[in-house]
């Protein structure tokens, strides 16, 4: 509109509260209402008198659901659109307070991708309360992508969002055959039927389960928002899905499953339980609505994978750190071969027991059974039982802590999320959280967890208890370590990355070895802590990610060596420290940066910086993570009695590949051999073929490389293999038997 036509717009304005009177989602009313402020964008004291009236029909965002979806600089935009006829108009309360709300919402999605360099400091707090309070994980829910439709002047338009669904079991059916039926508004050709295929397909799966042993139910499907209305067969999948967990939970078994709620499930399916696929044009609003989301994965056909992870690949390239697994199925019953997407939960034998007599526990023809289960029980309590815990085991929200026949002994709640993560992760890449050792030579274990991990809470920190619950060790970690040149780090709460139990100073006592880290800032720290006193003994303070920790006695002395993969900071560079295990205490190998002069100096036994390769030199000159450019160090492991590995990732990739070399190194810590991972390779080949490089990244590459390996001498990183001399001073007469040992290269 190149002139104010107040009739026109008289007619607009008129025309955009038709349609959002008319339309029940919030998100729809919204686009209404921006496409309207745009017309009148250049007019705003003329139109003022509209966009005031429209600003009173500006709905709540406080559901995420709302919002999931939303382009960020969409949402900017509308926002900033809001602030500019804010300038131009009356003091508006109302208007003020949406704006408040909706930068809060737009934080909250820019949390989800990952962008939290952009993140304002104002609406922080009320960030972390509405993720806190809004988001629930409830067993029994998924979340599903749908678009809703609506008409603009010119075209029709969509917008993806996300919804819960839930499915519900309501009682068996005497007619001997499932059934399922919607609680929300159903529109479209097949709304009478377009359930049938699910109850089938779901039925299929259970009678499977169950050895054709299975029982007939009635169940209830429906969305967390009442007003809701439901067309297509996109969310059949998870309605199959879900009515197959939920069945399969009511057949009163001792092991059952559930949907993750985190994850997100479009896709058809026949009676079979086949996996169709989705009308193509919707299937990029759907991507975009689990990409800005929470959703921990995204499931669709996998007839439709490829497309969807060329959608997806377009908006990682402006949101390079959300992470969305996208996974492609082709049968329903692929979602419970992976961990991720679905939870398995099992029932110890006399809870599973007592639920079944407490179901019976009216009927009359049920006595002999209630009797036979009581029995059971008996046997259960009061049989011979081991006591003993000696594993955990994740499952649900809970870490069981079983004996070493698996029964549980007890459960710890844990959350579903950290369940997830724990499962999905190799040991050696995730914190340590339960161990298992007898202190007291009783015969029965006492737990170790570090509750650091599980907890965000000030007071979470680390506790050693028996089975009966008897505390014996609990207290955090707040430590106040300063640095000369760093005075903004004081005190700060550490986490625990490791933690080892063993007499290390040999004087017939049990200690604590713990490896603390902060995140954020660069401290970190191997500690030994007196279990009776809980009391810091010693200290070894580096700059860094301590990452992994492998206690091994390498050169036979009687004496732990403690390894450590680690970033050493003040070099910029990542490799592998190893302390004699009477000598942890003092400042670590720091560099100029990061002096700190109230401390003396430690007392390494050797230290390796693993440079990175040429390759990884390449492929980082476009990382915008300048911290970890050069990748990061991974884990140790014993191999062999006499030889063990150092696993490092050469070049930052956000966890999303494995780039890495494995060093191995003998006991005497002559380099053993140098492999590269796979995706190293094909990294390698891609440069070579294109010209990049003017060589392969063969196995003569990686022995050429082995000469770049630096080694700590008590002042400097050299070339020359050496252990640290001031470790030498420091063990005296015995220091022959160490140069003897270790590299062979003392005279």
């Amino acid at each position: 509109m190149s002139s104010f036509d107040p009739f026109h717009i008289e007619k607009r304005f008129n025309e955009t509260l038709r349609l959002i009177q008319s339309s029940a989602s919030e998100r729809v009313q919204i686009s209404y209402i921006y496409q309207f402020l745009l017309e009148i964008q250049d007019f705003k004291e003329q139109a003022d008198s509209y966009s005031t009236q429209l600003f009173e029909k500006l709905p709540e965002l406080s559901n995420p659901l709302l919002i999931a979806g939303i382009h960020p600089k969409t949402f900017q935009q509308f926002i900033d659109t809001l602030k500019e006829f804010r300038e131009k108009s009356d003091e508006n309360a109302g208007l003020e307070k949406r704006i408040q709300e909706y930068q809060t919402s737009l934080s909250l999605i820019r949390s989800w991708v990952g962008e939290y360099e952009s993140l304002e400091s104002s609406p922080l707090n009320s960030l972390t309360e509405t993720t806190s309070k809004k988001i629930n994980y409830k067993p029994g829910e998924v979340l599903i992508p749908v678009v809703e439709e609506f008409k603009t002047e010119e075209r029709s338009s969509g917008i993806g969002r996300l919804r819960q669904l839930q499915v519900d079991i309501i009682g068996e059916n005497r007619y001997k055959q499932h059934d399922l039926k919607p609680t929300f508004g159903v529109v479209g050709n097949e709304a009478g039927n377009f359930l049938e295929p699910v109850k089938k397909a779901a039925g299929q799966l259970l009678a499977r389960s169950r050895e054709n042993k299975q029982k007939y139910w009635n169940g209830s499907a429906g969305l967390n928002m009442s007003h809701a209305w439901h067309s297509g067969r996109s969310a059949n999948v998870a309605l199959a899905a879900a009515f197959y967990c939920e069945m399969l939970k009511s057949e009163e078994q001792a092991e059952y499953f559930r949907l993750n709620p985190a994850i997100c499930i479009t896709g058809d399916v026949n009676e079979d339980g086949k996996v169709l696929s989705v009308e193509n044009e919707s299937l990029r609003l759907k991507a975009e609505a689990a990409f800005f989301s929470w959703a921990q994965a995204f499931v669709v056909p996998a007839t439709q994978l490829n497309e969807t992870l060329q959608y997806l690949h377009e908006l990682n390239d402006e949101f390079p750190n959300r992470h969305l697994p996208v996974i492609g199925i082709s049968h329903i019953q692929e979602l419970f071969y992976d961990r991720r997407l679905t939870l398995h939960y099992k029932t110890d034998a006399i809870t599973h027991n007592l639920k079944k007599i407490w179901k019976r526990k009216f009927s009359v023809a049920s006595a002999f059974i209630v009797i036979v289960l009581l029995g059971i029980i008996g046997r259960l309590v009061y049989g011979p039982v081991d006591r003993n815990p000696t594993h955990a085991t994740y499952e649900g929200e809970f870490a069981h802590i079983r004996n070493e026949n698996g029964m549980i002994l007890k459960s710890i709640n844990v959350g579903e999320r950290f369940v997830m993560t724990h499962n999905e992760n190799s040991i050696q890449l995730i914190p340590d959280h339960i161990k298992f050792f007898d202190l007291d030579n009783d015969g029965k274990n006492e737990i170790f967890e570090n509750k650091t991990i599980v907890e965000s809470k000030k007071e979470a920190g680390f506790l050693i208890h028996t089975l009966n619950g008897d505390t014996i060790f609990d207290r955090n970690f707040y430590l106040d370590i300063r640095f000369d040149q760093h005075p903004y780090v004081k005190e700060e709460k550490f986490g625990i990355r490791k933690f080892e139990i063993s007499d290390f100073d040999k004087d017939g006592e049990s200690e604590l070895l713990m490896v603390l880290n902060i995140i954020g800032y660069f401290t970190s720290l191997v500690a030994i802590l007196n279990i009776e006193t809980e009391e810091i003994e010693r200290m070894y303070v580096s700059v860094g990610y301590l990452r992994d920790v492998e206690i091994l006695d390498l050169d036979g002395d009687g004496f732990d060596e403690v390894l450590l993969a680690t970033e050493f900071k003040g070099y910029r560079e990542k490799g592998l420290i190893v302390l004699d295990s009477r000598f942890i205490h003092g400042k670590g190998i720091l560099g100029e940066r990061y002096q700190k002069t109230d401390m003396e100096k430690g007392i390494e036994k050797a230290a390796f910086i693993v440079p990175q390769t040429v390759i990884g030199k390449i492929l980082s000159e476009d990382n915008t993570q300048k911290a970890f450019k050069k990748g990061f160090p991974n884990f140790l492991a014993q191999v062999e009695e006499n030889y063990f590995s150092f696993f490092v990732e050469d070049w930052y990739t956000r966890g999303k590949e494995d780039v890495g070399l494995i060093f191995e190194f003998y006991n005497d810590l002559n380099v053993r051999s140098i492999v590269s991972r796979d995706n190293y390779d094909i990294k390698a080949k891609e440069l070579f073929d294109s010209g990049v490089i003017n060589f392969e990244a063969d196995g003569l590459f990686l022995d050429t490389y082995r000469d770049s390996i630096l080694y700590w001498n008590g002042t400097e990183f050299q070339s020359q293999p050496t252990l640290n001399k001031k470790y030498l001073e420091a063990v005296g007469d015995d220091s022959t038997f160490y140069k003897e040992f270790f590299f062979n290269t003392y005279e």
